[in-house]
């Protein structure tokens, strides 16, 4: 078991208002906030390495989904991807997607909308 040692009254209070929880599951959300543990799988997915979450996965199914897919020997071929706006405008965005292919096998966004360089807010769909 890993527990965090005390930094002072400070920090025992905090925990206390429950603004600073110490339990071991609190400090391993922070690796889901902003994507912090997707980015890093994605970036170093060229690495050679296993990674197996085994706590915690409810918080991010895809990152199990990705890791699996990275694993089995089967080729992506995206033909075509378009965004369309809730006003029916319609971008290919299939050399985009393309990009973002790690091992000929999986695609893993985890900001749709930054990932792709759109710049709209509005809301749309994604069709692959």
């Amino acid at each position: 078991v890993l527990t965090p040692g005390l930094g002072g009254l400070a920090d025992v209070v905090k925990s206390a208002a429950g603004t600073n929880p110490l339990r071991p599951i609190s400090l391993s959300q922070h690796l889901y906030k902003e994507q912090c543990l997707n980015n890093f799988l994605r970036k170093n997915s060229d690495e050679q390495w296993n990674m197996f979450l085994l706590d915690f996965v409810d918080f991010c199914p895809w990152t199990v989904r990705f890791l699996t897919a990275l694993n089995f020997p089967t080729t992506l071929e995206i033909h075509l991807g378009a965004y369309s706006d809730r006003f029916n405008n319609t971008i290919n965005i299939t050399d985009k997607i393309k990009k973002h292919i790690i091992h000929g096998r999986a695609v893993f966004l985890t900001n749709v909308l930054g990932d792709l360089g759109l710049k709209t807010r509005l809301g749309g769909s994604l069709t692959v």
